[in-house]
């Protein structure tokens, strides 16, 4: 049996640092270059790396994700989210390195009214999705042997996301407005790494996230609740529902992005804990077993 070393692209961000964490916690060789030390979007710098390493597997957690400013950094988007897999793939192909990446709900535009299959047609309604789009097929093209995973909502114990923006309204106001007509399968890193090593002998694209659907709104009244349980220094009474076209944006949405993971349940003969079970356990993570 060939022994894992992994080359983690994009170990400073939120489902990088839960890959860095879970490899530790495991034993899995592996390197987390920074930025500075390898830029994924110059093909030499990666060929450069990569060569005499050994690598088994790149775990691709680099990309644009902004989703608002990609409208106006369109080009940056897609080297990142696009181009670079011409990169990736390339390199796949030459040192015989598996290539795990993760792509998006936004690929899709929103017009389904059952969760999305993987052989679903495509047709993101944005930039970021369009560049995410392109770029899985560009990876699959060029080393079809490649594991995708589209997820959607993700939120973890590091960085930026959804949760932290929310609680931190919740901190200064009384009533806080989130948008209540997008539906969508909250994801936890956590849950998204071990999903990843379940398929990691997997090709092709497959699905993960959380179960059960909710919209923002939802999800961030279950916050609130998780919030006031644990007596944070919480103003915040209630979370007023509103429609899309409350908050003016430069990116068009889908209205439903549900992912299905039946092929990921049935492949892995295992299913998603929910996306309630996953926040308390982020709660816990963060507020009670720090």
């Amino acid at each position: 049996m060939v022994l894992m070393k992994v080359l983690l692209i994009g170990s400073k961000g939120m489902l990088g640092e839960c890959f860095a964490r879970h490899f530790r916690k495991v034993g899995i060789a592996f390197e987390s270059p920074s930025k500075e030390m390898l830029d994924v979007s110059h093909n030499s710098a990666l060929q450069s790396f990569v060569h005499n390493q050994s690598f088994t597997h790149i775990i691709n957690c680099s990309g644009y994700t902004n989703v608002e400013m990609a409208e106006i950094e369109k080009e940056r988007a897609e080297l990142l989210n696009d181009k670079s897999m011409e990169f990736l793939g390339n390199v796949s192909q030459q040192f015989s390195i598996k290539i795990i990446h993760f792509s998006t709900d936004y690929v899709f535009d929103g017009k389904k009214t059952a969760p999305y299959l993987e052989t679903d047609t495509t047709n993101p309604l944005n930039i970021y999705g369009k560049s995410k789009e392109s770029g899985e097929k560009r990876l699959l093209k060029i080393a079809p042997n490649s594991l995708i995973i589209r997820t959607s909502w993700l939120f973890g114990l590091f960085k930026n996301h959804f949760i932290a923006k929310i609680l931190h309204l919740m901190e200064n106001k009384k009533e806080v407005q989130v948008v209540a007509d997008q539906l969508g399968r909250p994801t936890f890193t956590k849950d998204l790494v071990e999903a990843t090593m379940k398929l990691i002998d997997k090709s092709g694209i497959y699905h993960f996230a959380n179960a059960g659907q909710t919209s923002w709104h939802g999800f961030a009244e279950g916050i609130l609740k998780k919030a006031q349980k644990l007596g944070l220094p919480i103003l915040c009474e209630k979370v007023e529902p509103v429609s899309s076209q409350a908050f003016e944006t430069r990116a068009a949405r889908p209205k439903y992005s549900v992912l299905s993971t039946e092929k990921y349940e049935k492949e892995t003969l295992s299913s998603p804990r929910t996306w309630t079970e996953s926040l308390e356990e982020y709660f816990e993570s963060l507020y009670v077993n720090c």
